[in-house]
């Protein structure tokens, strides 16, 4: 469940679908950029070069996700800046938008539900007569990017 306030130590679950010839999946736990520290991020790239640009970014990711299931030859991934900057470019702007609550990530039917979650599902299924699944899977329709135009 997404909350008004940052408060430190607070995190996320995120999710970023595969992205066929791109990228591929990517679950993650993050701890999302207060307004301050997105601004401190803008404000460090004014005047740098592509390439200065584009560290920040990976430092800010490194900084903020806290776990991943990023896997490459069957070894888990550290998170750290080297393995960032390897990482395909799409995925890490994917990664570093929803870090900083400019995109939200995509829905994950495999993502960790909230008590409150769990009972709404549970309420609308016997309301309505659906799979409590489904009732999950229309919410986060509506709620996401794609759904919502």
């Amino acid at each position: 469940m997404t909350t008004f306030l940052i408060r430190d130590g607070y995190t996320e679950h995120g999710y970023i679908r595969e992205e066929e010839r791109l990228y591929p999946a990517l679950r993650f736990q993050f701890r999302p950029l207060t307004f301050a520290e997105r601004d401190a991020v803008a404000s460090s790239i004014t005047g740098k070069s592509p390439s200065e640009s584009a560290e920040m970014f990976c430092k800010a990711v490194v900084a903020h996700v806290t776990k991943w299931d990023a896997v490459e030859d069957n070894k888990a991934l550290p998170i750290d800046l080297e393995t960032v900057r390897l990482m395909r470019p799409n995925l890490v702007d994917r990664l570093y938008n929803i870090i900083s609550g400019r995109l939200c990530g995509d829905y994950d039917k495999e993502a960790p539900q909230a008590p409150q979650e769990k009972m709404d599902s549970a309420l609308k299924s016997a309301l309505y007569g659906k799979p409590p699944g489904q009732v999950k899977e229309e919410r986060a329709e509506k709620n996401s990017v794609k759904g919502s135009g």
